[in-house]
């Protein structure tokens, strides 16, 4: 299963550190940026999670080889959510929205509201 969520990880963990990186180095947009492309990839995430039962997004192999294996029906068939993948995909869909959304408003208040004090 660790390879499995090996895509998944490295989707989210490039933007992460990114952010950290940024607002280590207090840069205000490059911080939201970052942040704002993390949680965006929570769509994306949500979508191919989504698709575990139904497999019909056309799927994309490193190896190129004829055996092609969808992540996410293996991880929620290991995990015994099967069952519940597009309800966990519609969960993950809002994290994504809300995170995006808290971004747009952290950066308001760090610009707009911190310029005008």
């Amino acid at each position: 299963m660790a390879i499995s969520l090996g895509g998944t990880f490295l989707q989210l963990f490039v933007p992460f550190a990114i952010a950290l990186y940024f607002r280590h180095q207090r840069q205000v947009y490059g911080t939201a940026f970052a942040s704002f492309f993390f949680f965006e990839n929570f769509l994306n995430i949500a979508t191919y999670m989504a698709d575990a039962r139904a497999q019909a997004l056309p799927l994309v192999t490193a190896e190129g080889g004829d055996f092609v294996m969808h992540d996410w029906f293996e991880i929620f068939s290991r995990c015994g959510l099967l069952a519940y993948d597009t309800r966990i995909a519609a969960l993950v869909r809002i994290l994504g929205w809300a995170g995006m959304a808290r971004v747009v408003v952290w950066l308001w208040r760090n610009t707009v509201m911190g310029a005008a004090k």
